[in-house]
């Protein structure tokens, strides 16, 4: 069980360190030889537990899956009564992992990233917009929400925006001055909501976020710049 336990620990250090290698690199220039070196290992070493990229890489995809899957049950844990407020909890779950968890960095990442196969990435992607989906198709038969665009189109738009405000945070030196969740406030507003009820969603998750019953990442965080760099003592783990 101790061997189990190490070699899993030993998994995650190299999966933390070719994450921060994708980040600085992209995939197509990330390499084994790369990840090693940030490790003092050998590529026999690294080899036994990802003996290829393309490991790796399912590796990133599988830790964004189970991002998704955390992150919504999280949500639902807390506002199972309001599929409005846990739509909004789960994104923002989502957007924490995305500030704190480097693996989770790098596997979001992969989306803007040319050299990834499309057929990598479609699954965790429809994964998320069944995700999102459900909520919405919640909000309107459990909350009486009523939508102004298609199911799977909204749910789509709720990702673009909140996926892309992840990716450009570190460009827009503002960030820091608007109320938070604002752009989620006004995806909300685009898709149908009112303006009263989005008010009222947005304020009840920022409550629980409050107490930490729902995760945010700080402004900081979101630029990403603090997963740029190998923490001290990594090398040797």
């Amino acid at each position: 069980m101790a061997d189990r336990a190490t070699a899993g620990h030993t998994r995650e250090v190299i999966l933390e360190a070719a994450a921060r290698e994708v980040i600085e690199h992209g995939y197509v220039g990330a390499s084994l030889s790369g990840i090693a070196g940030r490790l003092g290992l050998t590529k026999g070493a690294l080899a036994y537990h990802f003996p290829t990229k393309d490991r790796i890489l399912a590796a990133l995809v599988g830790r964004l899956r189970e991002t998704l899957a955390a992150s919504d049950a999280a949500a639902v844990e807390i506002f199972g009564h309001s599929p409005a407020r846990a739509c909004v909890a789960f994104v923002s779950n989502v957007g924490h992992f995305a500030g704190t968890d480097v693996v989770t960095t790098a596997a979001l990442s992969l989306f803007a990233d040319p050299s990834v196969p499309r057929e990598v990435l479609a699954e965790p992607m429809a994964d998320w917009v069944r995700r999102v989906r459900a909520h919405l198709e919640a909000m309107v038969e459990v909350e009486r929400c009523s939508l102004d665009v298609p199911l799977t189109d909204a749910a789509e738009f709720f990702i673009a925006v909140l996926g892309g405000t992840w990716m450009t945070a570190r460009f827009f030196p503002r960030a820091a001055d608007r109320p938070r969740l604002q752009f989620t406030q006004l995806a909300l507003e685009a898709v149908g909501v009112s303006s009263e009820s989005a008010d009222a969603i947005i304020a009840d998750v920022l409550a629980a976020a409050r107490e930490d019953r729902v995760q945010m990442a700080r402004v900081e965080e979101m630029t990403g710049d603090h997963l740029r760099t190998d923490p001290k003592g990594a090398k040797g783990a």
